[in-house]
């Protein structure tokens, strides 16, 4: 399965030939702009590569926090998923340093309808993706709706961290969980 086929891309050309060539065309159709990191904003280097891709200084920014990836990690909890909402520097994820930020769990938009979270989503400037399991993440950016929304993204800059960066990259499909397979692009 590649990956494009886990998040339900149905606009994707199967004709293309590798897998690094779906992803391209899944990541130029996603639109968004990314920030993948391991840890978060964690330095001014990375600070300000986050305040190039927004083009305006956070203190001006919306964001919504998405924890979902924690819940399916063995190691994470309900501390941990607090941690992130209520967060201090120099994670940025809730830092008093955005405009106004906003929790979003995936797991709970299938359950409230598109017509109430998408415009949350469209006026965030940002989507700051917590880490955890990664193919849980996944799995619920398909099921919630949020893959098929993100072409409509242009504006929206990305901020992964750990699973949250991982899951927008190519090995988030079968080959995955399995750390010695050799990836053919």
């Amino acid at each position: 399965m590649s990956f494009a086929s886990l998040f339900g891309l149905s606009s994707m050309n199967p004709a293309l030939d590798s897998w690094g060539e779906r992803h391209d065309r899944y990541l130029w159709e996603a639109s968004v702009r990314l920030l993948l990191t391991s840890g978060g904003v964690t330095n001014p280097s990375i600070r300000d590569a986050l305040v190039e891709l927004l083009g305006k200084p956070i203190a001006d920014c919306r964001a919504l926090c998405i924890p979902t990836a924690q819940w399916g990690h063995p190691m994470c909890g309900p501390l941990s998923v607090r941690d992130v909402a209520v967060g201090e520097p120099p994670l940025l994820m809730s830092s008093p340093e955005w405009e106004s930020v906003g929790l979003l769990e995936l797991t709970a938009l299938p359950s409230i309808g598109e017509e109430r979270w998408v415009p949350w989503v469209r006026e965030a400037d940002v989507l700051l993706v917590d880490g955890g399991d990664a193919t849980y993440l996944c799995h619920w950016m398909r099921q919630s709706g949020l893959a098929d929304l993100l072409p409509s993204l242009p504006e929206t800059v990305w901020v992964g961290v750990s699973a949250g960066s991982m899951v927008m990259t190519p090995r988030i499909g079968e080959y995955f969980p399995e750390p010695d397979a050799v990836m053919i692009s």
